[in-house]
């Protein structure tokens, strides 16, 4: 039993290796990991190969359709039966064994999911610029359990695509239906689906989160989410010279938000 995992990138082949590094050196219990990836100039396919190359085991789409392809993957019956969404700009910081986390998926139906990115230090929520409220909920062993549509901000924010663990079956019925074009539309649209379905109330995380996103930039107009100013194309341009970010260098942050704003950090040559 182990978690299958598709992660969502455009143009950021640097940073993909950061998260897919950080998942070879912290992260067991995964089946497939497969990349969807957008690469819209010639320099970022170059990376893109070079990536290919570093992460063998790792399997890469290029994008032509973005909604048939997510829900090819999500469907095939080929896949586990818990699932999990990434994008490209995130980062595992602890160590984790997903074999575990679809073990108390499959014994605790009366979950919705598992989230990797929230921890109870998770006291503000960067994308809209303030504090949030932990919402009250029972601590069993290294587990935190709370009632999501009571919470608020990124504590009541299950639906998104940088990390949350769901059934697979559960998750393709709700976002089979909805019209989407690429992961932010996706997002997005899964927000209709508590509007649409009776859901479970009760969500898990560790009590320490696993995971953060660290928005360096922004490769997409769709919507204007708050980033920091590190140049996307300056990180590919290192990526194709050889340099490498350091996943060791965010090993046990303890961030206050899901998204984090740090430094690129490089390992030494």
């Amino acid at each position: 039993m182990k978690v299958d995992v598709l992660i969502f990138s455009k143009d950021r082949a640097c940073q993909l290796d950061l998260l897919l590094s950080s998942i070879r050196d912290l992260v067991s219990g995964l089946g497939t990991v497969t990349v969807i990836y957008l690469s819209t100039e010639e320099q970022f396919t170059r990376a893109y190969d070079i990536c290919k190359l570093e992460h063998p085991t790792v399997e890469f789409l290029a994008e032509s359709d973005f909604r048939s392809e997510t829900l090819s993957w999500l469907s095939s019956s080929s896949r586990e039966a818990s699932v999990m969404m990434l994008v490209d700009d995130i980062v595992f910081k602890e160590k984790i064994d997903f074999a575990v986390i679809a073990q108390i998926i499959a014994q605790n139906p009366q979950t919705l999911c598992y989230s990797p990115r929230l921890g109870l230090h998770l006291t503000d929520c960067y994308a809209m610029d303030t504090t949030q409220p932990v919402p009250q909920g029972t601590t069993q062993g290294e587990y935190f359990l709370w009632s999501w549509p009571s919470a608020q901000l990124d504590w009541n924010y299950m639906f998104s695509v940088d990390g949350h663990v769901f059934r697979r079956s559960e998750i393709f019925s709700w976002v089979s239906h909805l019209s989407f074009n690429n992961p932010n539309t996706f997002e997005s649209a899964m927000q209709e689906i508590p509007r649409k379905f009776a859901l479970s109330h009760l969500c898990i995380s560790h009590i320490v989160s696993r995971l953060l996103n660290i928005p360096m930039n922004r490769v997409q107009s769709t919507y204007l989410n708050r980033c920091e100013n590190i140049s996307h194309v300056e990180l590919n341009d290192s990526y194709l010279e050889g340099k490498r970010l350091d996943n060791a260098k965010y090993v046990g942050v303890m961030n206050k938000s899901c998204h984090v704003s740090l430094p690129a950090e490089w390992r030494q040559s």
